[in-house]
């Protein structure tokens, strides 16, 4: 009987082996947490990683059956980068399967699941407020649910549920299952964006340093954010022009998409352009970086040049 698969990365552990080394039968990397200010090598099945984070319940299915199918297309795009990585070339099955480990990873993580749950829950309390405005509107929809089968207690007095209402002291939780389901629906809608792109693919140079990634290495950005909106500055779409994305394949070699302003090609990438990447990279991560060697190249402000292994004490200065 098969053991049923209940710890579930987020960040693939193939993924990650891009960045780390091989001690026996497991693969480490150097970890720095941004938010305590230190560095740690664990080893990448202890990373990134959530128990039932793919659950989904359904009749007649194992519930770690979608997590296994996952997992088996991770391995075929760890495969595809390292081919990428080899040949120095981003055509054919390649392509395809690491745009589409491009869109998961842009749409799945903790993070944004609980961005989504926040949501739905602000909708809800809206709703309700406007449910609770009046105790004719509140007792209306109560014998409308009633009517349409559900199980309403009437014990429970309008004038309860809005106290309880108004002190805000509850949660709205969003079920799992309805949470992967839109990030499966939104995948095809970022995947249909990244085929449309136009891809360079960056090798690091010999000595020019190394590539780092996050756990959020799905990094898209403005080109020109002083000339959006305020409200827009920071968020711009998958599907928007003069926006592009960096998205760091292994230490060695990286991707950047565009719509305009460019060709597929591919170019050797020298120190400067390693630390834009990285510095990129880290400032849109959530909680972690991760990195081959403590140095490698990065900007510190005010738009210093730096390749040292003294970036967390940098950015612990820079902090305080």
């Amino acid at each position: 009987m098969a053991v049923e698969s209940r710890i579930h990365h987020y960040i693939p552990q193939a993924y990650l082996r891009g960045f780390g080394w091989k001690r026996g039968k497991n693969w480490y990397v150097n970890a720095a947490d941004l938010k305590k200010l230190a560095y740690f090598q664990p080893n990448t099945k202890n990373i990134c990683a959530e128990r039932d984070f793919m659950r989904f319940e359904i009749e007649g299915q194992a519930p770690d059956k979608l997590e296994n199918e996952i997992g088996q297309f991770e391995h075929c795009a760890r495969e595809a980068i390292l081919n990428v990585e080899k040949t120095r070339t981003f055509e054919g099955e390649d392509r395809i399967y690491i745009l589409n480990l491009i869109a998961l990873l842009a749409v799945r993580s903790p993070q944004m699941r609980e961005n989504m749950r926040d949501f739905q829950e602000r909708v809800m309390k809206q709703v309700l407020s406007l449910t609770l405005a009046t105790k004719e509107r509140w007792e209306g929809q109560m014998d409308q649910l009633e009517a349409a089968g559900k199980n309403v207690d009437k014990n429970v007095a309008y004038e309860q549920v809005k106290e309880f209402h108004k002190r805000g002291e509850y949660k709205i939780n969003v079920r799992r299952e309805f949470q992967i389901g839109a990030e499966l629906q939104t995948h095809k809608t970022v995947l249909d964006t990244l085929a449309a792109r136009k891809w360079r693919l960056f090798w690091a140079g010999e000595g020019q340093g190394t590539f780092v990634t996050t756990d959020h290495p799905v990094v898209l950005t403005w080109n020109r954010p002083v000339k959006m909106p305020a409200l827009m500055r920071h968020s711009p779409g998958f599907a928007m022009v003069d926006t592009e994305l960096i998205f760091p394949l292994t230490h060695s070699c990286c991707l950047l998409g565009c719509f305009e302003g460019m060709d597929d090609s591919v170019e050797e990438a020298h120190t400067n352009l390693i630390a834009q990447c990285n510095t990129r990279m880290i400032s849109h991560a959530f909680d972690y970086a991760f990195m081959l060697e403590k140095s490698f190249p990065y900007i510190h402000p005010p738009d210093e040049e730096y390749w040292d292994g003294q970036f967390m004490d940098r950015r612990k200065e820079h902090r305080e």
